[in-house]
């Protein structure tokens, strides 16, 4: 297996979830950044658990990506100073909420219809990707050709 340095909590947590499922992970190459795993699992050094984003991205450059069951999940939480939220810092928890609420669903219905999560997740982050991109094009204040009329704020998930 080819991972991480060791003491990161990526390379921790995905070595504590192999034990608690009865894994002795045995690593067999171990790179000094976490970009290095796909490459040096694609040079045949062996295999990689990696994130879902890193898995779609590892996909696309000839890859195969096979799901873990059961499917690991990471916990991560929102740090802020203590007080009331600045204008600006509640209005980016406000938006990513609602992003992540539209991602959850749109991958869900997808998942729901059959599709793997690296084609869910696929999908959705296109759709995403996209929606970035419009939103971008409509604040710009550089004319973009072929834009026509001002486009409308979606949810990927619409």
């Amino acid at each position: 297996m080819a991972m991480g340095e060791r003491n990161t909590p990526t390379r921790d947590y995905i070595e504590a979830m192999l034990r608690e499922n009865g894994v002795d992970p045995r690593v067999a190459v171990e790179v000094p950044q976490r970009g290095a795993v796909v490459p040096t699992v694609l040079s045949g050094a062996g295999a990689a658990i990696v994130s879902l984003r890193v898995a779609m991205e590892a996909h696309q450059r000839g890859a195969v990506v096979r799901e873990v069951d059961p499917p690991l999940q990471r916990r991560i939480g929102l740090v802020h100073r203590s007080g009331r939220l600045t204008k600006a810092a509640a209005a980016f928890l406000s938006e990513t909420k609602a992003d992540l609420a539209s991602w959850n669903r749109a991958f869900d219905r997808r998942m729901s219809s059959g599709m793997s999560r690296i084609e869910a997740a696929g999908e959705v982050m296109a759709a995403m990707e996209k929606r970035q991109l419009d939103r971008f094009r409509e604040r710009s204040p550089i004319a973009v050709e072929g834009t026509g009329a001002p486009r409308t704020h979606r949810h990927l998930d619409s």
